[in-house]
């Protein structure tokens, strides 16, 4: 679910700001790094604020909002105290999750987003590289046969 609704936000700013597709492209293009901080300064919100009031308005789970809110700020995240564990669990699953697909769909699953995060993101599960790249392969393998069928 939380795959579903961490961008909730982005429909909205896109509905509120006719420019706001010029910032969308360059985050799909450049990656979503410096787009918060450029929402905020150009917008005074981020998709992130207004996804995790959509979701809070929803009353989707709390450990979700806060994934929703703090997908783009997570510097230190998880030594902060700011996320519950379960919070730490969902955002580590999600951004596993996009820099696998990364990897398929752009040919680069080590971003700049995932490589700020990837020795937090291993620690936090228990994993180490030679885990992570078995896991990618898998999903690899399933993503090909979806597309033979």
């Amino acid at each position: 679910m939380l795959g579903l609704f961490h961008n909730a936000g982005v429909p909205i700013m896109l509905q509120a700001f006719d420019d706001y597709c010029i910032l969308l492209k360059k985050g799909i293009t450049d990656g979503w790094e410096d787009i918060g901080e450029l929402e905020r300064s150009k917008y005074h919100t981020s998709h992130t604020t207004l996804g995790a009031l959509l979701a809070q308005q929803w009353q989707l789970p709390k450990p979700m909002i806060e994934v929703i809110y703090y997908f783009h700020d997570t510097e230190g995240i998880f030594n902060s105290g700011e996320l519950s564990r379960v919070s730490l669990y969902l955002l580590s699953i999600l951004k596993l999750s996009r820099s696998s697909i990364d990897g398929i769909l752009r040919g680069d699953s080590n971003t700049q987003e995932w490589q700020l995060l990837q020795d937090s993101i291993l620690e936090f599960l228990g994993l180490d590289e030679i885990q992570l790249d078995d896991m990618r392969e898998k999903v690899l393998d399933a993503f090909n046969e979806e597309e033979e069928e």
